[in-house]
């Protein structure tokens, strides 16, 4: 059986959802969601970042921020299909959001995704891998364009040879990061919110295949599968503190493809 069809069968449990509509305090929305058999990215993320240099800027940040108020030209939702790729698209991502908000490219630019997964040896393709070493293939190695290399693994489910030329024929020509530092607690991502959105792991537990809107608190169940995400701003709501997170299930996913997750609360 399929893995896909093992989590249709194991997350779509109405009683599972009745449940959680019962627990009293609930910040968010819970309903059987369709999108939960793409949940499954990255089930081999490991979360080591001791190969990034520490951010220690240190600075005033306002009681709210988010770049989709700042800048929503620079951010974009990405779908990673069948391809278990959130390192991958987070990875890209964020290097799409933060050169259009520093002005390295005129207007987002998105760049590939395929040619990460295809071609950083290290990590596994489309079954997770090294954290750190997402973001520091980009600065290693660079990265084309997604319309030099386009993304292809999202429907075969596999990572594919890495391309060495652009899908028209054309030279590949990579661009690469200046440097990625290691954000630590609540008030350093603030910190580095400042200067743009934030790569991280998320650990999925079981209610979160749940969610449809509102402040996600895990409730209910056992982890199940960790993701890569991307941190876009933070604030509060009726005096919950939440932080706005980037998916890459596509816009029709959660809050039109992001989610808010409770901040500084367990």
């Amino acid at each position: 059986m399929l893995l896909t069809q093992i989590l249709s069968q194991q997350f779509n449990k109405q009683a599972v959802v009745e449940l959680l509509k019962n627990i009293p305090g609930m910040t968010w929305t819970p309903a059987v969601n369709e999108h939960h058999r793409n949940m499954r990215a990255s089930f081999n993320v490991r979360k080591s970042f001791n190969t990034l240099p520490q951010f220690n800027q240190i600075i005033t940040v306002p009681q709210a921020f988010s770049w989709l108020d700042e800048k929503p030209e620079c951010l974009k939702v990405r779908d990673h299909g069948d391809c278990c790729s959130s390192l991958a698209f987070q990875a890209v991502g964020q290097f799409s959001d933060n050169r259009c908000i520093s002005k390295f490219d005129k207007t987002r630019i998105d760049y590939s995704e395929q040619y990460h997964i295809s071609c950083d040896t290290i990590d596994l393709g489309c079954d997770g891998g090294y954290l750190a070493q997402g973001v520091l293939f980009i600065k290693q190695n660079g990265i084309p364009t997604s319309q030099c290399v386009s993304y292809k693994s999202g429907t075969t489910g596999l990572p594919g040879k890495c391309p060495t030329t652009c899908d028209d024929g054309s030279e590949i020509k990579l661009v690469k990061s200046q440097n990625y530092f290691y954000v630590g607690g609540e008030e350093g991502i603030k910190a580095a919110l400042s200067q743009g959105t934030v790569y991280t792991y998320f650990q999925v537990y079981e209610d979160f295949m749940y969610y449809v809107d509102g402040i996600y608190r895990h409730q209910y169940g056992d982890p199940v599968t960790g993701i890569v995400v991307s941190i876009v701003g933070y604030g509060e709501e009726e005096g919950v503190p939440y932080w706005i997170v980037r998916n890459s299930l596509g816009a029709s996913w959660g809050e039109n493809g992001y989610f808010r997750v409770i901040r500084g609360r367990k």
